[in-house]
Order: C-alpha cells, then structure tokens, then sequence
C-alpha cells in the first residue's frame, strides 16, 4: 500500500471531497476513520458511505412521519444514543460515537413516528459531526436560535429500560417467526399469541409433546 506524498503527487485535496461529498462528509469520514492517534488509510470511496449515512439522516428528520406526540420506543432509542455518544465524545472515541448514531438511525426509522423532541436530540448529538447539516435540521424542526446555544439534552433513565422484547419462534426447531411483544411474557401467554398468529399456527399440527423455553427470547415447540 503506498503513502500519500506531495512528492509522488498521490495526495487527495480537501477541496475536490468537500466539492463532490460536502464538507460535512469530510469532516464526518475523518472522525469515522478511527482513533486520532493510530495510522489509517485514507479511502475516498468510503466518503460515500458517510454522504449516504448523511442523507438518510436528513430524509429522517424531514419525513412525513414527524409528530409532536411521544413514542416510548422512540425515547429509548434517543436516549441511548445521547448516553453512548456523550460518553465517546469524552474519551474522544469520535469513530465509536459516528457508529452509534448509525445504529441508531438503523432502529428509529422503522418506527411508525419520530416524535419531534427526539429528532432535535438526535440532531444535537450529530452536531458535532456533521455542523452544517445539524444547524438546517435545527432550524428545520422549528428553532429559531442556533443550536450551538442549545444545552446538551439530559437523559432519562427511567426510560433506557427495554420494555419490549424479540421471542423467536421455533417448530421442531425450524425458525417460523419472530415475534415482538412486551417482556415477561410467560410460556402460556406466548402459545396463546402464537396460536392467533395464522402464519405460525399453521405449523402446529398433532400433538405438542415437547417445548423449550427461554424467557424473552425463545419458544422452540415440538410436534409430534
């Protein structure tokens, strides 16, 4: 792998990115390539990896499913997202921080609603990272003052809690669902539920001589 060099004329200009991926992608990509004090190879390809990043995060804040009321999952989501990127941001673990907020976007925009207030925060805790495309969100959800005023968000504890969970759906070990229900459900609730579902019921013919169960993860039944 060959080393940039001004004397080889291999080097790459911050104006020709910022020209075809913004300012914003540069800057992002820079922090995203890893720790500040280890070698890194630069990748231009991959600067189009954070535009991507970039524009999804600003068709999540500017869709039509904005609204002013809460959604408890979405206030989960948001308020891990502030912990873990307050605490990179304070280790300087920039890469780590840029990782979460893709986690993040990954799990919110399946949502059926992003409440207003926890796309501001969202917002705030990109910022950081991409200062241009924060400020238009910023002034997009309605603020009138920069968002280099704005406090960072306190974080809620009480509501980093799962209160939902994934239980996988086995019959005679063969995965036939996955079903997201609140957690704790019991072994005798989740056969009721499984029972209503037509697309796993389906599967449950004879008789159930057998079934494994691991709470708030998995229902393994087996038919004979």
């Amino acid at each position: 792998m060959e080393k940039m060099s001004k004397s080889k004329l291999n080097g790459v200009t911050p104006d020709e990115i910022i020209e075809e991926y913004g300012a914003d992608s540069l800057r992002l990509y820079e922090m995203f390539m890893g720790p500040f004090d280890k070698e890194k190879l630069w990748n231009t390809d991959a600067v189009s990896g954070c535009r991507r990043f970039l524009n999804r995060f600003y068709d999540m804040v500017t869709s039509e499913k904005l609204t002013d009321e809460e959604h408890p999952e979405a206030l989960r989501l948001t308020y891990r997202l502030l912990e873990a990127v307050a605490k990179d941001i304070e280790l300087m673990q920039f890469n780590t921080a840029i990782a979460k907020m893709m986690e993040f976007i990954n799990a919110f925009i399946p949502l059926e609603a992003y409440p207003k207030r926890c796309l501001k925060w969202a917002v705030q805790a990109l910022y950081p990272f991409a200062p241009h495309i924060g400020e238009e969100l910023w002034e997009y959800l309605g603020e009138k003052e920069s968002i280099t005023y704005a406090p960072f968000p306190l974080i809620d504890r009480s509501c980093l809690e799962e209160t939902s969970a994934t239980y996988v759906v086995q019959i005679n070990g063969k995965l036939r669902g996955r079903l997201v229900l609140p957690k704790d459900q019991s072994e005798e609730e989740l056969m009721k539920i499984i029972q209503k579902q037509s697309e796993i019921a389906q599967y449950i013919k004879g008789e159930v001589v057998k079934t494994v169960f691991v709470p708030n993860k998995l229902l393994n039944i087996v038919v004979k």
